[in-house]
């Protein structure tokens, strides 16, 4: 019994040792592709950022199934899925011309450069190990934490089908079961 104590405080300290140094390598990629690209950069005022800090914004159909919730952080928007952690980092840029004013910037004038990594968490019950053709009964279950008042809304296409309203947000994200009696929380 102490020897599998042991075995998972072991790997438990060496899961946490990658984790902490992925944290560290996506700051360093995220200061050399925020300060790479210097065209003029587009400013927008988004209040509920601004008030609410960092959210998870829950996923009622908006957005395609395997999304579980998405967070937007300064150059970089964070999908929570089915699969792993996806990280889209971009920066717009606007190009500007002599007779161009705020009202008149239309999507040919504006530049988006980016990158994605994708974080998988191997041999969790997000991605069972294709080699070995195991099946897990355990699938993660997500859930947000801490619901914030404010609300989204999603209004796709003249369809109501794809309209979306009160789309709650959360100040934490919880996934149950990411390995066998292993949870994950995320929060800012």
């Amino acid at each position: 019994m102490l020897f599998f104590k042991t075995k998972f405080f072991d790997l438990l300290i060496a899961l946490m040792k990658k984790f902490y140094w992925f944290l560290v390598n996506l700051f360093i990629i995220n200061y050399f592709l925020m300060n790479t690209f210097s065209l003029a950069n587009i400013h927008y005022d988004n209040s509920l950022y601004n008030q609410q800090n960092n959210y998870f914004v829950e996923n009622r159909g908006q957005w395609p199934p395997e999304v579980k919730f998405m967070t937007h952080l300064e150059g970089v928007n964070v999908w929570i899925t089915d699969k792993g952690i996806v990280f889209d980092y971009f920066n717009m840029n606007y190009l500007p011309s002599s007779n161009d004013s705020l009202t008149n910037i239309t999507e040919e004038k504006i530049n988006i450069k980016g990158q994605v990594i994708k974080m998988h968490f191997k041999g969790s019950n997000l991605c069972p190990s294709i080699i070995s053709n195991q099946r897990f009964n355990n699938h993660p279950e997500f859930q947000g934490i801490d619901e914030l008042e404010a609300y989204y809304n999603f209004f796709i296409g003249n369809d109501t089908k794809k309209w979306f309203t009160n789309v709650k947000l959360y100040k934490e994200l919880l996934i149950k079961n990411l390995y066998s009696g292993i949870n994950i929380r995320l929060y800012f």
